[in-house]
């Protein structure tokens, strides 16, 4: 837990998500835009999709039948499918968002300054449940953005006091704590130039959360006090490139501050075009494995972005 003043991070309620036919022997989801869960609802396991054309433009209007997927190579039956551009009120949609903003010395200007786009960013989240902000240099701080409203969010991020030592996977990995809990997508965006000097959590241990978390990260990379191009920058970036990856997300580029609203927009573009698609392996699960999913979009020019792994507790025999 972490506390910024009077305001506390308070964990989410636990909940399940995700539910299909056969199309010329290849599992796939009925031809219906939205289904619901199947009556083995603690077995689903459900995967957020987002496709993108070749100009790396969101694809919203696919049905269930344009995806097909697998488990470890095996074809499996879609049985859940919905989109997050349809009406309604499907819990499965639900965003809760953690903002995690650097604010280390190398940074910290930058992040003050766009702050009024960082709270009109978080009002415009579509499908919103929870919305999370962590602030954080060697200190970590953080508030629920309901629990404080948009000119308190502002006077909180303006008072954060800067630093110039960087606990960012520390950082990571309070954020994803904070959505663990919850029943529907689950989001990470984090704002930093990628560079690590002060936490406690390791590399590779930072690697085991972010895998073992179902929150799709965007890695918003500004630029940091290393010269750009030099190996303490690359290395920095590569970070930011690989816990993207692993989370379904991706990684934007931000060189300047006037562009960072052009950023956000992109994120919530993105969250409006996606797809939950959900499916009861044909295998029994194995406490501790980490099955590999692949996604494939039948319609020409389109590829399909999620986790590409899911965990499996070791509790589940």
């Amino acid at each position: 837990m972490v506390n910024f003043g009077n305001y506390v991070v308070v964990p989410l309620a636990a909940g399940v998500l995700v539910a299909a036919s056969t199309v010329h022997g290849v599992p796939q989801a009925p031809s219906s835009s939205e289904r619901p869960l199947p009556s083995r609802a603690a077995e689903v396991v459900s995967i957020v999709v987002t496709v993108q054309d070749n100009k790396g433009s969101p694809v919203a209007d696919l049905g269930p039948d344009a995806f097909v997927l697998r488990e470890d190579g095996r074809p499996q039956i879609i049985q859940a499918f919905a989109r997050t551009g349809d009406p309604g009120d499907d819990p499965r949609l639900a965003v809760d968002l953690a903002l995690l903003l650097d604010v280390s010395e190398s940074v910290a200007d930058r992040i003050k300054r766009t702050r009024l786009a960082a709270a009109t960013f978080l009002e415009a989240v579509p499908r919103v449940g929870e919305l999370f902000v962590f602030l954080f240099h060697e200190e970590i701080r953080g508030f629920r953005y309901r629990d404080v409203g948009r000119e308190k969010a502002l006077e909180l991020i303006a008072a954060m006091p800067t630093g110039g030592n960087t606990a960012l996977y520390d950082a990571i990995r309070e954020a994803l704590s904070s959505l663990r809990r919850s029943a529907g997508r689950q989001v990470l965006v984090l704002l930093s130039d990628g560079e690590d000097s002060t936490s406690r959590l390791s590399y590779d241990e930072l690697v085991r959360v972010v895998k073992a978390s179902r929150a799709i990260i965007y890695s918003v990379a500004l630029p940091g006090t290393s010269l750009r191009g030099s190996n303490r920058d690359m290395a920095a970036r590569r970070v930011l490139q690989a816990i993207a990856d692993m989370a379904g997300g991706e990684v934007l580029n931000c060189g300047d501050v006037e562009s960072l609203p052009r950023v956000y927009d992109r994120i919530l573009t993105t969250l409006s075009s996606q797809y939950v698609l959900g499916f009861v392996p044909d295998n029994p699960r194995r406490g501790g494995t980490s099955p590999r999913l692949k996604v494939e979009v039948k319609r020409p020019g389109c590829r399909a972005r999620y986790r590409e792994r899911y965990y499996v507790p070791s509790e589940v025999q």
